[in-house]
């Protein structure tokens, strides 16, 4: 399954571009399965910072430029979930 991100840029600083993109995620649990997923999509070349929303199945990625979600989605499934959609 191939995911779409929706990205909204915003500008930091004077040089710097940082996309927002969120995922609709299932399978991410509390505690251990939420940091292994952040740990997995951290390590994507210009990602700045992941957040969960486990109550919400929501993975929101800041990143500069915009991370793709080809890589976002391989992340997370090799954290053992599933990207189910764009948020």
């Amino acid at each position: 399954m191939q995911a779409v991100a929706q990205g909204r840029p915003s500008i930091i600083g004077r040089d710097a571009i940082m996309a927002n993109s969120t995922y609709t995620v299932q399978g991410m649990s509390r505690g251990h399965g939420a940091e292994f997923g952040r740990s997995e999509v951290v390590k994507i070349s210009g990602v700045m910072d992941v957040s969960f929303d486990v109550a919400a199945d929501r993975l929101t990625v800041t990143s500069e430029g915009a991370a793709s979600a080809g890589s976002v989605t391989e992340a997370v499934e090799e954290a053992g979930s599933e990207v189910v959609a764009p948020a």
